[in-house]
């Protein structure tokens, strides 16, 4: 990529088209994150403030948060207190491939 051409915004791919996020998995706006700190703690941060705002698939994690494996970030939250469901659910890509991934809602913390 040149210094001239643009970075894909969110929903595309790099060839410009739409990528596979359906309308149910469309993250929000505000969840893309600057931050550069990629510390296991951060991350945990990361996923959290995302969580206390709406629910987060894997994948979004992966793409806007830049937590690469988010299911050990969300147990590491559970170990910490915090009562996070798992609810399993299917992503169609743009190759009409079917992927079965995680959405974590944040119910509160649990009594410690």
């Amino acid at each position: 990529m040149t210094t001239k051409e643009k970075a894909p915004r969110i929903g595309q791919d790099a060839g410009g088209g739409k990528s596979g996020t359906t309308k149910a998995t469309m993250p929000a706006p505000d969840l893309v994150v600057n931050d550069l700190e990629n510390s296991a703690a951060a991350q945990r941060n990361r996923i959290l403030a995302a969580l206390r705002k709406g629910s987060l698939t894997t994948l979004e994690a992966r793409r806007l948060l830049n937590v690469l494996h988010p299911a050990a970030r969300v147990q590491e939250l559970r170990q910490l207190g915090f009562d996070i469901v798992t609810v399993r659910c299917e992503y169609i890509t743009q190759e009409g491939r079917l992927l079965r991934v995680a959405r974590y809602i944040l119910r509160g913390r649990t009594a410690q």
